[in-house]
């Protein structure tokens, strides 16, 4: 499977708020890295929402013996 593209969902404000509440939780609650955690958490949440789109399979072409056969047999 050929990988061609990737696609990013963007978090809403609402799944960062969530997350950089659960840093502050984890930090021991304490204040002044607002910012930080919501940045971190924004990263975060784009980083696991990119996923890899897989490329179209391509039929294979008939080779010259499988077609000369069909006429052959029919």
């Amino acid at each position: 499977m050929n990988i061609i593209d990737t696609e990013t969902k963007r978090p809403t404000n609402a799944e960062i708020a969530a997350r950089a509440y659960e840093l502050y939780v984890k930090r021991g609650r304490t204040n002044g890295s607002d910012v930080t955690d919501w940045l971190q958490a924004e990263s975060e949440l784009i980083q696991t929402s990119t996923r890899k789109v897989a490329a179209p399979v391509k039929t294979a072409k008939r080779s010259s013996a499988s077609r000369l056969k069909k006429m052959v047999l029919g």
